[in-house]
């Protein structure tokens, strides 16, 4: 028999590609997913993965497994609901957060605990492209993030389900003391002599952007994190791309951000609501209703 422990691990692998954002969505370390793969394919006598540097690809066993574990997993979660509906009185809320925008959603969800204590939360903070990925296949309920295309950055487009936040967007960044901080006109042409730190989440348009005013952009690094980001640029003299929102109050004050004239990538901050019935469908309503006085309170009141 396949623990379904085990099995759910290698899913979460399997469907993300990585160990690493496997193992960050089921708080655990990446060393304990890799034992549980490694006991996993020791049981069966066969290899599941085949591990790179970059990625971790299935092969033809490890495809088998993943198609089985994709349809049972779904199988005991609905099992699970409807024994629990009839059983547990308690109400439980998966909610996905962009993890830019950990700080910012802290309030929120204080907020909604002290005047829901019946409603259990599971909270993931992880990157945006796997938050609508959960979110379109069911696994979770809220998701609070970003709402652009990769091909343009920025989008009006709205769905249905979605409550508007606040609009934020990408600036150009650097340390206080570049001989550049205090630039009010800067252009392509101006920055074209320095080493860049991208947010890995929108690298590609940005160099497209670059490409299309014939710069030759040079990237030193980039990263998911726009801490890590800020430490970066106040000990180098590099630029970097920056979405000021994401960044928490002590690392903001840290940076100039001198006004770049050459593009404006503005973006929504959107959160994002499931449609259902049951105990969970009511914990959605709720939420809901919270986050629209949090934004109403926090953003609407101050624009």
């Amino acid at each position: 028999m396949i623990p379904t422990n085990q099995l759910n691990q290698f899913y979460q692998v399997a469907k993300m590609g990585s160990i690493r954002k496997a193992a960050r969505y089921l708080n655990k370390s990446q060393s304990a997913v890799s034992t549980a793969i490694k006991v996993l394919e020791d049981e069966l006598g066969c290899k599941l993965l085949v591990r790179s540097s970059n990625s971790t690809k299935l092969t033809e066993k490890g495809q088998k497994l993943h198609d089985f574990a994709a349809s049972f997993l779904e199988a005991s979660e609905s099992l699970r609901k409807d024994l629990k509906f009839d059983t547990v009185t308690r109400k439980v809320l998966r909610i996905g957060i962009n993890k830019h925008y950990e700080e910012l959603c802290a309030p929120l969800l204080s907020k909604f605990m002290s005047k829901y204590p019946d409603v259990d939360l599971k909270i993931h903070f992880t990157d945006g492209e796997f938050l609508r990925q959960e979110f379109q296949t069911g696994h979770l309920d809220v998701i609070f993030g970003i709402n652009f295309t990769l091909a343009g950055i920025a989008s009006d487009d709205l769905s249905e389900d979605a409550l508007f936040v606040m609009t934020d967007s990408v600036r150009l960044a650097c340390s206080k003391n570049h001989p550049l901080a205090n630039r009010t006109n800067l252009a392509i042409g101006d920055v074209n002599n320095y080493a860049f730190i991208l947010p890995s989440f929108y690298e590609d348009p940005i160099r497209q952007l670059f490409r299309q005013n014939k710069v030759d952009m040079h990237v030193r690094a980039t990263m998911n994190s726009g801490k890590m980001s800020a430490y970066l640029l106040d000990n180098t003299s590099c630029f970097a791309l920056l979405a000021p929102g994401t960044l928490p109050e002590a690392y903001k004050s840290k940076l100039a951000f001198p006004i770049f004239t050459s593009f404006d990538l503005t973006f929504k901050v959107i959160m994002r609501f499931r449609e259902q019935d049951s105990l969970e469908g009511i914990a959605v309503k709720r939420f809901k209703s919270v986050a629209q006085n949090w934004i109403s309170e926090s953003f609407l009141s101050s624009s």
